[in-house]
């Protein structure tokens, strides 16, 4: 019982780092057919990482505008084959956010 509690408090990071609890939860993943919910996580986690860096150059936010867009095209966008699931208003938020960069 210790042990399951653990995991259920485990980051991100320590979770991915730990194929002790790593390997479970991709074959529960694969099961349900959700293994892209983690990828989301993994890519939304690297991002943040990437954008709270305290200086960023214009370059790397071109990159980091072109991440997000690839990120919301691959899981946020409606008729994505790996959308996450999460409510009509908030898929439009994120459809206007990056429409309007991207008609800049």
């Amino acid at each position: 019982m210790y042990v399951c509690f653990q995991v259920l408090r485990c980051s991100l990071s320590n979770l991915v780092s730990d194929t002790k609890l790593l390997y479970p939860l991709m074959q529960y993943l694969k099961k349900l057919g959700s293994v892209h919910l983690l990828q989301f996580c993994m890519c939304v986690d690297n991002f943040n990482g990437r954008l709270l860096k305290p200086e960023i150059s214009p370059a790397i936010a071109k990159e980091l505008w072109k991440e997000a867009w690839d990120i919301y095209t691959t899981y946020l966008k409606p008729d994505s084959a790996d959308v996450v699931p999460c409510s009509p208003d908030l898929h439009e938020s994120f459809r206007l956010g990056m429409t309007f960069y991207f008609t800049l």
